[in-house]
């Protein structure tokens, strides 16, 4: 049975949603905003986002971590994998 993970708060969630819509519009893509919510959130639980940074970053730094974050993050373990790490990580 999969581990249930949640956003830290409001504010968190909030922003999350923002960066999603964000995400959806910059790259045009078909995928549901709720995938990049569902990514956004597993990852700032288990490496802690600069959420409003990110919101706030350059299209070419907001899509490397976004990205980035839906490429190598293992949906079973929530691990980022291939030494992938986000620019508006706090610990960078």
């Amino acid at each position: 049975m999969k581990k249930v993970i949640k956003a830290k708060g409001k504010i968190d969630t909030e922003i999350i949603f923002k960066i999603a819509e964000r995400a959806v519009d910059i790259l045009k893509t078909d995928r549901p905003k709720m995938f990049f919510v569902i990514d956004l959130t597993y990852c700032n639980v288990k490496y802690p986002l600069q959420l409003q940074e990110l919101l706030d970053a350059p299209d070419f730094d907001f899509i490397h971590d976004v990205v980035g974050i839906s490429n190598n993050l293992n949906h079973e373990t929530y691990e980022l994998e291939n030494q992938f790490v986000p620019r508006y990580s706090k610990h960078n």
